[in-house]
């Protein structure tokens, strides 16, 4: 019998990954089952790359402001 979906989810990975091998020895797989897992490596691909250009959008934002603040500051010292 399988778990409910609320049990399912609450299993920490490790015995996830346990129940998981012992069921493939006896599990026939198609072509979808590769699909998947490639769609899966994809995905997790496009977020580290969009977390690091997040990260370099988050230190050009800083540049920006820190130059702006000194702008800001020469402006008011040249009018002075």
């Amino acid at each position: 019998m399988a778990e409910t979906l609320k049990e399912l989810r609450e299993l920490p990975l490790g015995e996830l990954i346990r129940r998981h091998d012992a069921a493939a020895p006896s599990t026939m797989v198609g072509v979808t089952y590769y699909l998947e897992e490639i769609a899966r490596r994809d995905a997790a691909r496009q977020t580290e790359e969009t977390l690091r250009l997040t990260r370099k959008i988050s230190v050009l934002t800083l540049v920006i402001a820190i130059l702006t603040a000194v702008n800001v500051v020469a402006v008011l010292w040249a009018i002075r």
